[in-house]
């Protein structure tokens, strides 16, 4: 079976700054609430920054951003449609971050948090956010041991491809969600539809118990993998 792997091409953000792996000794801590773990789908619903120099603490931004949250959402992150309704609208707190943030910042996050972020400073036609950072991730490959199921027909692989592809990275497949799952793969048309499975439903009843378990749609897990699988199988990116 062959995997055609120029087809996990998504969004390029070309000047999106380096990631770096030195600890400075100024910087700005993210935090974001959103929607969901689709930058292109679901929305920032609350930012909060706090620039350090030398270890001490200089300044804060945080401000929620108006949006409409679901009912699963407002369980999760603590924020309800009635704190949303009177929060300023996206572009003014994204104008208002643009100019909280520093050309010399560098951004410590979730490699999700920067990615919503730049494209959000895209959409509202602001500066391109280049600011160097440094991820926080608990591990070079998020799929490896992990136990990883699918849901909904998949744009770009057969199902089967996509789980060979979870394998070789050293994830688990499983064929349906259990109290052993942390990552629920959503077919693109599924995730942006908001048309819940029953796999996707049991996710969701098993996160509000206390479970740790991502939901990502198909073109975040393209970008999980993306990378990892080119390095793996020694193919240049395009």
């Amino acid at each position: 079976m062959t995997v055609q792997l120029s087809l996990f091409s998504n969004i390029r953000r070309h000047y999106k700054g380096r990631s770096l792996t030195a600890f400075p000794s100024s910087y700005v801590t993210l935090n974001l609430k959103t929607t969901g773990l689709s930058p292109m789908w679901d929305s920032i619903i609350e930012i909060k920054a706090i620039r350090f120099k030398n270890g001490m603490e200089i300044n804060r931004f945080s401000s929620l951003v108006r949006a409409n949250v679901d009912s699963f959402t407002a369980q999760i992150t603590g924020i309800t449609n009635d704190m949303l309704a009177g929060a300023p609208a996206a572009e003014k707190v994204f104008r208002a971050f643009a100019g909280y943030l520093e050309d010399s910042d560098i951004l410590i996050g979730h490699s999700s948090d920067i990615d919503f972020l730049y494209d959000s400073f895209v959409e509202f036609n602001l500066a391109p956010l280049s600011n160097d950072f440094i991820e926080l991730s608990s591990s070079k490959n998020p799929l490896s041991g992990r136990h990883c199921v699918f849901t909904g027909r998949l744009e770009r692989f057969k199902r089967k491809e996509a789980m060979r592809i979870v394998a070789e990275l050293g994830g688990v497949n499983e064929r349906s969600v259990t109290k052993r799952t942390n990552v629920l793969i959503l077919g693109n048309e599924e995730y942006r539809r908001r048309e819940k499975s029953n796999k996707h439903r049991k996710a969701e009843r098993l996160v509000l118990a206390g479970q740790r378990i991502e939901m990502i749609p198909e073109n975040v897990f393209y970008d999980l993998v993306d990378g990892r699988m080119r390095r793996k199988l020694f193919i240049p990116s395009f």
